[in-house]
């Protein structure tokens, strides 16, 4: 896929949301892309998506209560133990 931040009329750059967007997309679908990947890779493996669920709403619930999430401060390390 082809993505340019051109005015397809004149030719001249779009604005900077413009870039924004693109930019956005592109990390929607790498995310997306990595979500089936690991879905496949899981499956294969035999890992439980129950507990990977469940391990991953536990880390956004501690991340949010510490504001990690919305101030955009570094991400500390889970200290819960899977096996």
């Amino acid at each position: 896929m082809l993505i340019s931040c051109h005015s397809v009329r004149d030719g001249q750059p779009e604005p900077p949301s413009c870039r924004s967007d693109i930019r956005a997309q592109l990390d929607f679908e790498n995310n997306l892309r990595a979500e089936i990947w690991s879905v496949h890779i899981g499956a294969r493996l035999g890992v439980d998506p129950i507990h990977v669920e469940a391990v991953v709403a536990e880390a956004l619930t501690a991340f949010k209560g510490a504001g990690a999430l919305i101030s955009g401060a570094r991400a500390r390390p889970i200290t819960r133990t899977c096996v």
